[in-house]
């Protein structure tokens, strides 16, 4: 008994041991739920219980599990949003779900601005930011392609639609008459030449300025817009690794038919009618050649389109890593994209390397480089494809052996399938840039930055045409080559202070100097009668004939100096005074600085007491600037005249070169040209951000612009280049984004732009005539009070018809069947003066584009549009396009006049006569609509993606350039029919993050 006793208290320790473990076990458990934000899941959440070192993420679904005890607590953190804490003991059963809210709100956004950021709210220029995700949802390598749309006032045309072509940027209208019209841009704080060298999936944010306060701190370059692009950096914290690649078909899309081998026939016979005395068809062995006969015959007729363009491939494939620790981050990344030509022998091939490191050396001191590396290939198919319009479709391609033959009929005509495999045309650039900056913290508010980069770029192009081409006067064995070398240099050297003081004043300035040096060498050779087809254009060397080489060298220099002050009172008045000199080694002595001033203010009117109970308003912003920024329109040396080389053989067989000046007189005194602007805008924002957008009005001149006057050639010359121009732009814009759906499972949201700009010239030489009214230019179809681009032709007004009552007519030498223009000065008769102005630039354009997203899936629709433009089309009129109607070429189909067809739209075919006028019925109006891209994708549940460690994965399919709705006739309504077709394209995307 007592033994028992004295076990006692053994037994009732293990047994409030046993006690205490089961009550603890009874406690814990295991916590599972969902993060998310806007009705949209959050991968990679950090979720931690708080005090302790145990944490788990949320996985691609945004779904978490931890387990924990009754008094723990756990703290949900994601970059970018507001952290979360959640007491276990008040969650009643085992799930939890957290919605996280950002901590960045749109208007609290920071944007770049040039040399510095700003918070969205606090910009009072016009500046635009387009995010990355939206221009990546267009597959293509072009930037400027992918910014159509996205910005108002951006008005992007296509300038070339073959593998590796571009597009052409316009901000805000053209300006210049004889200088460059494309902005400038910037990545990286850094000055490139051509932005379709970037990873677009390199892109972190991208900014366009709009206006004169914006651009006044780039000066001379800044003129035409200036688009900012920042590449992604790395981040502390986990390394992320990051996928994205799709592959696609090309196909050919046109709105416009050919004739096929009867329907030619039948034109060819009408022509030959026509020129008949008696009006009578001609037999067929007279019209056609023995070839084409056998041809027609035999129905074996040709489509030169369908023979020459088919569907090709395009793919693209990148992989980024991202990551770092406090002191050190790093971002790097790799690109592959490859776009076989749907016409053989093209295509575009091009591989980018980029490395951004960013090192902090302590407090005080912190240092980056930026490293990247493009290389690009462009192929290129022989001659263009206007052979494949104009050829006739009674040919044969192939001789009776079943071989590619180098004439298809008996008319001599080239086989452009044959030549084109009888060619090699390429194009390769290298390109690197290195970036390297520092910045200082000298003492409080105030910090130095150096900023210095090298960005060469080399080139090479070469051609090659083998033993067996014959075209014209160009043969085979020919080849040339040329190379480029251009390198820039640029050194900045920023100081920068920013104070706030007493919670209402916020004085930020920024001051630079720097010197930017372009640098450029070109080298170029040609020759014929190469022995042989084995090397190509590398067989040069032993061509037995040469050209006499040629050389180029361009060096332009660059010193700048600008300040910039930005006030901000009580976070709602803000003020911005910007200066910026520039000295540019292209003009003469007197005029070689430009200084270019703007001042800016903006208003938030929802931070004053009159909105303060108006809860619905988030932002409501007035903005009024006005500055000047400048163009050194002027090509290196012509300030100091230039000379052209003669050669001369002598009679004693020596040779000799001299050199005589060129036909335009040198003008040290050449300036500027010089851009003032007024922008009056609002930014706007309701209801949590469901509303935001702009409105902007502009009014822009441009003095001093660079026009070629015409001299007394007594003194040797013809013209001088003189700053005498002036050009008006003035416009509206809006940009518009809207949600008006945001649910938990369930997200649409839409955007739109909208802009409308009027150009017009104020002066071009100040030439006046004897009765003081100042003279147009009608060589470059230049009119006072007009657009700059303008035609400048008779107005067509149908076809005259059997039974008019042409004898008493304006035109009384017509016949039935010939074209009919206007008398607009109502003398009856038509002369020079029955000319008219024919408007070209669009009336207004703009986008819509729409998003949604239903729990995993997400849809995007854009649309494009341009309204009121009008466009010349040489394939309805023109010889050498196939628009002649002679029946010697082949051309786009039309409704030509016969007698027993009498067309109002084309006239009747005529075999070797003149159709008079025939120019004036070529002016199509091509304003379209544009289906542009449809994607749909779908992210896959997490938990399929975790066990394999993949965080998120979404795949997708995507259609662009599905439609064109215009009457312009050609694949494209921004070119002719002879320019590269514009493919509609099918591709299977995927997204995959690590």
């Amino acid at each position: 008994m007592s033994s028992c006793y004295q076990n006692m208290p053994g037994f009732s320790l293990l047994f409030l041991f046993l006690l205490l473990h089961q009550i603890a076990f009874a406690q814990e458990r295991t916590i599972s739920g969902k993060v998310t934000s806007a009705g949209e899941t959050l991968p990679g959440v950090s979720v931690v219980i708080k005090g302790t070192g145990k944490a788990v993420s949320s996985d691609a679904s945004g779904n978490y599990r931890i387990n924990v005890s009754n008094g723990d607590i756990l703290v949900f953190s994601y970059i970018g949003y507001t952290p979360k804490e959640a007491a276990v003991s008040a969650v009643s059963g085992n799930e939890l779900n957290v919605v996280l809210e950002s901590s960045v709100s749109e208007l609290q956004q920071v944007v770049v601005v040039g040399y510095g950021t700003q918070r969205k709210s606090d910009v009072s220029g016009s500046v635009v930011s387009v995010k990355p995700d939206a221009m990546n949802a267009i597959p293509t390598t072009s930037i400027s392609e992918m910014l159509r749309g996205k910005a108002a006032g951006v008005q992007i045309t296509t300038e070339s639609s073959r593998p590796g072509g571009s597009s052409n940027i316009l901000i805000r209208g053209q300006r210049s008459l004889s200088g460059g019209n494309a902005p400038l841009y910037i990545v990286d704080n850094v000055p490139v030449n051509n932005i379709n060298d970037i990873n677009s999936a390199d892109i972190a944010s991208v900014e366009i300025l709009k206006d004169a306060a914006s651009q006044a701190i780039y000066g001379t370059r800044a003129a035409n817009g200036v688009i900012l692009i920042t590449t992604k950096r790395g981040a502390s914290g986990k390394i992320a690794v990051d996928y994205t690649g799709y592959t696609g078909i090309q196909q050919l899309k046109k709105n416009f038919s050919l004739y096929n081998g009867n329907e030619w026939a039948a034109m060819r016979r009408e022509a030959f009618r026509t020129e008949n005395a008696a009006g009578n068809y001609e037999s067929d062995a007279v019209v056609f050649d023995k070839v084409a006969l056998e041809v027609l015959n035999s129905g074996n007729a040709i489509d030169w389109q369908k023979f020459m363009i088919s569907d090709a491939w395009s793919q693209k494939h990148d992989i980024s890593v991202r990551g770092g620790g406090d002191k050190t981050q790093v971002a790097a990344s790799l690109g592959y994209f490859n776009q076989q030509g749907m016409v053989d022998g093209s295509g575009f091939l091009r591989g980018t390397g980029r490395m951004n490191v960013d090192q902090k050396i302590n407090n005080k001191i912190s240092v980056g480089a930026n490293l990247s590396f493009t290389r690009s290939k462009i192929s290129q198919e022989d001659g263009n494809l206007n052979e494949y319009i104009i050829t006739s479709p009674l040919a044969k391609p192939y001789d009776a052996n079943g071989n590619l033959q180098l004439f298809v009929n008996g008319e001599n005509t080239t086989n452009p399938k044959f030549l084109n495999e009888q060619t090699l045309n390429e194009n390769t650039t290298n390109r690197l840039l290195f970036n390297v900056f520092g910045n200082v913290d000298l003492f409080k508010g105030f910090r130095y930055r150096v900023n210095a980069n090298v960005n060469t770029r080399n080139n090479e192009a070469g051609t090659y045409r083998t033993k067996a081409y014959l075209k014209g006067s160009n043969i085979g064995n020919a080849a040339s080559i040329s190379s480029g070398n251009y390198n820039d240099y640029l050194i900045e050297n920023i100081l920068s202070y920013n104070r706030n003081f007493a919670e209402k004043h916020l004085l930020d300035v920024t001051l630079l100097q720097s010197v930017y040096k372009e640098v450029g060498r070109t080298t170029s050779l040609s020759g014929s009668n190469i022995p042989t087809d084995l090397l190509s254009y590398n067989g040069l060397p032993s061509a037995q004939t040469t050209a006499a080489p040629g050389r180029s060298v361009t060096d332009r220099t660059l010193l700048s100096y600008m300040g910039r002050l930005r006030y901000t009172l009580l976070d709602k008045y803000l003020f911005t005074v910007t200066t910026r000199i520039d000295g540019s080694t292209v003009f003469g002595p007197s005029n070689k600085y430009g200084v270019f001033p703007s001042a800016s203010f903006a208003w938030k009117m929802e931070q004053e007491k009159f909105l303060e109970n108006a809860a619905w308003v988030d932002q409501l912003k007035l903005r009024v600037n006005y500055g000047q920024v400048g163009n050194q329109a002027v090509s290196p040396y012509t300030t100091l005249g230039e000379v052209n080389s003669y050669p001369f053989l002598f009679g004693d067989g020596s040779f000799q070169t001299g050199y005589l000046p060129n036909s335009q007189l040198s003008n040290p005194n050449l300036k500027w040209e010089t851009t003032t602007s007024l922008n009056l805008g609002v930014d706007f924002g309701f209801f949590n951000s469901r509303i935001t957008g702009a409105l902007e009005y502009y009014n822009t001149d441009t003095k001093d612009l660079l026009v070629s006057k015409s001299i007394n050639q007594s003194l040797g010359y013809s013209s001088v280049l003189m700053n005498l121009g002036k050009v008006n732009n003035k416009g509206v814009e809006m940009q518009l984004s809207t949600t008006p759906v945001r649910k938990k499972d369930f997200t649409w949201g839409v955007d739109l732009t909208f802009t409308a700009n009027r150009n017009k010239l104020v002066k071009i030489t100040g030439d006046v005539d004897a009765a003081g009214n100042p003279i147009n230019d009608l060589n470059n179809n230049w009119f006072i009070g007009k657009p700059i681009n303008v035609y400048y032709n008779y107005i067509f007004d149908g076809i005259w018809q059997t039974g008019d009552n042409i004898a008493g007519s304006h035109m009384p030498a017509a016949k039935p069947g010939d074209i009919r223009v206007k008398d607009l000065n109502g003398d009856n008769k038509i002369d020079a003066n029955d000319r008219d102005i024919i408007f070209r630039d669009p009336k207004w354009y703009g986008s819509l584009g729409t998003t949604l997203k239903y729990k995993a899936f997400d849809m995007l629709v854009d649309f494009y549009t341009v309204q009121g433009s009008v466009r010349s089309n040489p394939y309805l009129y023109d010889f050498n396009s196939g628009g002649s109607l002679s029946g010697k070429n082949n051309g786009i189909k039309v409704d030509y006049w016969t007698p027993e067809n009498p067309s109002n739209t084309f006239p009747r075919p005529r075999f070797s006569s003149t159709i008079l006028y025939f120019s004036a019925l070529g002016y199509q109006d091509n304003s379209y609509i544009q289906f542009r891209s449809a994607t749909l994708g779908y992210t896959l549940p997490g938990k399929i993606l975790s066990p394999v460690g993949i965080k998120k994965a979404r795949a997708y399919v995507t259609g662009n350039n599905l439609f064109f709705k215009t009457d312009y006739s050609s694949y494209n309504p921004e070119v002719t029919a002879g320019g590269y077709p514009d493919p509609r394209t099918f591709l299977f995307g995927l997204n995959v993050s690590f």
